[in-house]
């Protein structure tokens, strides 16, 4: 037979074996077994399969068993057969649309390739697309994406990983990784086969599938909840000018009672909707505690297992509606953080709204959001509010307010009023009152909160106060030039995201490294960040942007980002992780007067004790900043990295911003 007894052949080294697909099918005249004249291995992961691994040309893989499909060259051109080609590797169903080659290289692209005179036949056209596991091409991780991607949609129609290496394996395909491969998912699914492993699998996907509908349901609910939070009031006030140039700041000026009234009617709504919401989870979390109690006498690890994953799940979603209760809170406060500071009391323990007067709450609520220009916030539905039962929005000022039921509740505010009123000394007051030992805890359980509550509203409306954790007056430090942000820096990452479609990267200050990961990179965008970082310094801090769900700082809606990306990261379809180089950052405060250096494990440790929990600690030491001339010393806190993350402030800034402390008196100093 001459090389050249066919004209045209397709070379299939996967999927194509068994599914050329409608339009190649019935053109094959010939299958012809041979060896492909390149590597191969399971080293890309396909969007179409749920990220699931396929086999592409790969330097580090091995010759593998494949085919050449003959088609009959009196009903086909070769350009036809290669648009065919690319249509079936591209899944595109339009007969219209043809293969163009591209001029610029793109490994995410699938490109219809030549090989001349291959096994009896004159040109045999085989599809190549660019590996994108890298690091990931590890036989456990491979195992991992393909369980997750039959547990999906893909699995119903065979288009998963498990049932692509199945078939790979029937057709006699092997590379290197492929028998290491196929054990880890036996190992993953504790099964003794890929029949097994995919019987097994099949009957765990309806469950995965509804879970999925669920979530994809919740995120809808968050979506309209922070429509509330963020849009609706402009929305509604600009509602007439749609298309139009917008001045805010005349906006504000012509229309502020208006849109003051149009924020608070949407934050009324969002708080009906998230109350709603962490009741039921609240009840279903009572429920799989109990379930959780149960299979641990049982000694079920499966079910422990399960019904963990269904508390933490539980647990994040509960967070993410506190996010968004807070982002109404930022809004209140005006976005400063020493006030939210103040609202924090460091209190350990979960907050659960049917354990407190919910009722008595509501009814507080509905009286006072009765009125459209106040606003009455839940303060139980928040993520850090640890004072007081609402945050209240009333003629313009900001109270604090607890909400008292019982009879004896109403006897003990009497009598601390009379307290207040007639200055009795402290140590008379439980024998003139006839209080037993819980009545007189109550007393002063009241009376401080009642000072705090005072406290805070001198502080949010006339900028003086007390720091509760320490006693020190509260100092406002005004800096004398703009606070300086990265936040374009943020804005250029996601442009360079969407040019490099899976990651973008950046160093801000020599010190501050910038990940932003989607798609499967997501899943070791840590790792990759790390790698960095260990051959830099050997002491880094490794935050991920998503934690400011649980923290005082700027809410994520706040971020420069469209919304549809800022849902991506409150979802985890996207990473932004951040990464702090201690040393080099360490090394920016020379530059202006300062010096920073580790402190020994002794004194951080005896500081420690003093900032009560707030200091940066890292191997046991604490880092110190010192003013060469007064030689006075101030010890970093957490909160001077997490403003550099969450607040997008340069390090740099950070760093010559400590000068302002150095400037206060001894009495003003802060922590």
């Amino acid at each position: 037979m001459n090389a050249t007894d066919h004209s045209i052949g397709i070379l299939a080294y996967g999927s194509l074996i068994d599914d050329p697909g409608k339009e190649l099918e019935e053109l094959i005249i010939d299958r012809i077994p041979c060896q492909t004249p390149f590597n191969v291995e399971f080293a890309r992961l396909s969007e179409t399969r749920s990220n699931a691994p396929t086999l592409v040309p790969c330097q580090d893989g091995s010759p593998v068993n494949a085919v050449v499909l003959v088609l009959d060259h009196h009903r086909v051109t070769l350009s036809q057969a290669e648009s065919m080609l690319w249509r079936r590797e591209t899944r595109t169903t339009d007969t219209t649309k043809n293969y163009k080659p591209s001029k610029e290289h793109n490994p995410n692209k699938v490109t219809v390739l030549e090989l001349k005179n291959f096994k009896a036949v004159a040109t045999v056209l085989y599809t190549s697309i660019g590996q994108n596991t890298g690091i990931m091409n590890k036989p456990d991780i491979l195992a991992n994406f393909a369980i997750r991607s039959i547990l999906e949609k893909v699995g119903e129609g065979k288009k998963d990983g498990i049932h692509y290496l199945l078939a790979a394996k029937k057709n006699g395909i092997q590379t290197k990784l492929s028998p290491q491969y196929e054990a880890e998912i036996l190992k993953q699914t504790e099964t003794k086969s890929l029949e097994e492993a995919i019987a097994k699998l099949d009957k765990l996907r309806p469950g995965n599938l509804a879970r999925l509908a669920e979530a994809k349901k919740f995120e809808e609910q968050v979506i309209e909840i922070a429509d509330f939070i963020g849009e609706y009031g402009m929305r509604k006030t600009l509602q007439d000018q749609s298309g139009e140039e917008i001045d805010m700041a005349q906006i504000i000026r012509e229309k502020g009672k208006e849109f003051f009234i149009h924020c608070h009617t949407g934050f009324k709504e969002a708080q009906k909707r998230v109350l709603t919401l962490m009741v039921g989870f609240e009840d279903r979390k009572l429920i799989a505690k109990q379930e959780l109690k149960a299979a641990r006498v049982a000694r079920s690890k499966k079910d422990i297992g399960l019904t963990e994953n269904e508390i933490k799940l539980i647990e994040h979603r509960q967070n993410i509606l506190r996010h968004l209760m807070d982002t109404i809170v930022w809004q209140m406060i005006k976005g400063q953080l020493y006030v939210a500071r103040q609202l924090y009391q460091e209190v350990e323990g979960e907050k659960i709204l049917k354990q407190s007067n919910l009722e008595s709450i509501k009814a507080v609520v509905e009286q006072i959001n009765a009125n459209e220009t106040d606003f009455a916030l839940i303060a139980d539905l928040t993520g850090y509010i640890q004072t007081g039962d609402l945050l209240c929005s009333i003629g313009g000022q900001l109270v604090l307010s607890e909400v008292k039921e019982g009879s004896r509740n109403h006897e003990i505010l009497a009598i601390l009023e009379k307290v207040q009123t007639t200055n009795i000394p402290a140590g008379e007051v439980q024998e003139k009152f006839k209080l037993d030992d819980k009545s007189f805890k109550q007393l002063k359980r009241q009376a401080k909160q009642m000072a705090t509550m005072a406290n805070f509203a001198s502080i949010v409306n006339e900028d003086k106060g007390f720091d509760l954790s320490s006693g020190r007056p509260i100092k406002i430090i005004t800096p004398n030039e703009p606070t300086h942000l990265y936040t374009d820096r943020l804005i250029a990452l996601r442009e360079q995201l969407d040019k490099r479609n899976l990651w973008a990267y950046d160093i801000i200050d020599d010190c501050l490294h910038v990940g932003i990961y989607k798609g499967h990179f997501r899943f070791i965008g840590s790792r990759i960040l790390k790698t960095i970082g260990d051959t830099q310094s050997k002491n880094i801090l490794m935050i991920n942007y998503l934690s400011v769900i649980e923290s005082l700082d700027k809410p994520l809606l706040f971020l420069p980002f469209d919304k549809e990306f800022i849902f991506d990261l409150m979802f985890g379809r996207v990473l932004m992780l951040f990464m702090i180089d201690i040393d080099k950052f360490m090394e920016l405060y020379p530059d202006y007067g300062l010096k920073a250096e580790w402190g020994t494990r002794k004194e951080s440790h005896q500081m420690r004790e003093q900032m009560k929990g707030s200091m940066f600690i890292k191997n046991n030491k604490g880092i110190k900043i010192i003013h060469p001339k007064s030689k006075d010393v101030m010890w970093l806190a957490h909160g001077t990295f997490l403003k550099m993350v969450f607040d997008s402030i340069h390090p740099a800034y950070v760093a010559y911003s400590a000068n302002y402390n150095f400037s206060l008196n001894d009495e003003e100093k802060a922590d």
